[in-house]
C-alpha cells in the first residue's frame, strides 16, 4: 500500500496512489471472496514473498522491537508537533487510533500534545484539515543533541577524579543503561519545555519553517475518510 510515512518523505502524487490501491485492491480480491465465501485458502503467492522476505531479514528480528521502542514510541513521538495554522479543533486528539493526543491549555489556546502513547501512525498529520501538524526535523535535531549527552560518563569521570577508590564502569550495557537513566527525563522534559516554546510565535514560525514536513505533500488513502476509522465499539 502507499507509504503514509510522512515524517521521512512526501506524500505520493494522487495518480501513483490510485495506481497503488488498484493493484493492492486485485491482490486482496484474489483471497478476500474466497474466504467471504467459506473457502479455505491455504496457500497464495505472497505467502512466497512474505517467506523469502522474513528469511532475509531473520537476523535483524530481535532488533526491530528494540528501536521501535526507543525511536517509535519514544523519539519519534516527540517530535511533533503543530503549527500556527492550528484553530485547537481537537480532530486530531479525537481521532487518534491510540487516544495519544492530549489537548493542553496554554494563554487560552489549546494545542496538541503528543503522549507516548503515539505510534506514529501519522494519522493526525493526514487528515488534520489545516495542515497544521508536523513532525520537526530541526526539533529533532536539537533533540538528538539533548538526549545524547554523555552525562553517566561526566559524573562518573568526576567521581573517579574526586573518589580514587570509586569503581570505574567499564561493561558497555551498564553504561548504556545509566546512559538511559539521563536519556527518559532528559527527552520528557526537553519535549514539556518545546510545547511551551511553540506558543510563541517566532519560535513556532522557525521550527515549522525549518522542518521538511511543511512542505511535503501530506497523504492519506483517498478512499478513506475519518469517520470509517472510527471504532464502531
Amino acid at each position: 500500500m502507499p507509504s503514509n510515512f510522512i515524517n521521512f518523505h512526501s506524500g505520493l502524487g494522487p495518480g501513483t496512489v490510485e495506481k497503488i490501491s488498484a493493484r493492492a485492491q486485485e491482490k486482496l480480491n484474489q483471497f478476500l471472496w474466497p474466504l467471504i465465501s467459506g473457502k479455505k485458502l491455504i496457500f497464495t503467492w505472497n505467502n512466497v514473498y512474505e517467506a523469502i522476505w522474513s528469511a532475509l531479514i531473520f537476523w535483524l528480528v530481535p532488533v526491530f522491537p528494540i528501536l521501535y521502542l526507543v525511536f517509535g514510541r519514544l523519539f519519534m513521538a516527540k517530535i511533533m508537533f503543530s503549527n500556527k495554522d492550528c484553530v485547537s479543533c481537537g480532530r486530531c486528539a479525537k481521532f487518534c487510533s491510540n487516544h495519544a493526543i492530549e489537548m493542553k491549555s496554554l494563554f487560552g489556546k489549546k494545542r496538541p500534545f503528543w503522549t507516548y502513547h503515539c505510534e506514529n501512525c501519522l494519522r493526525c498529520m493526514g487528515f488534520c484539515k489545516k495542515k497544521a501538524i508536523e513532525a520537526g526535523h530541526s526539533w529533532a535535531i536539537v533533540l538528538f543533541f539533548i538526549t545524547s549527552v554523555p552525562v553517566m560518563a561526566w559524573i562518573l569521570a568526576l567521581l573517579n577524579r574526586t573518589f580514587d577508590y570509586f569503581p570505574k564502569v567499564s561493561n558497555h550495557w551498564m553504561m548504556t543503561l545509566l546512559d538511559m537513566i539521563y536519556f527518559l527525563p532528559a527527552l520528557m522534559l526537553s519535549y514539556l519545555i518545546f510545547w511551551y516554546l511553540i506558543h510563541i510565535p517566532a519560535i513556532n514560525f522557525f521550527f515549522s519553517t525549518t522542518t521538511l514536513t511543511h512542505y511535503y505533500r501530506r497523504f492519506h488513502e483517498p478512499a478513506t475518510r475519518l469517520k470509517d476509522l472510527i471504532n464502531k465499539k
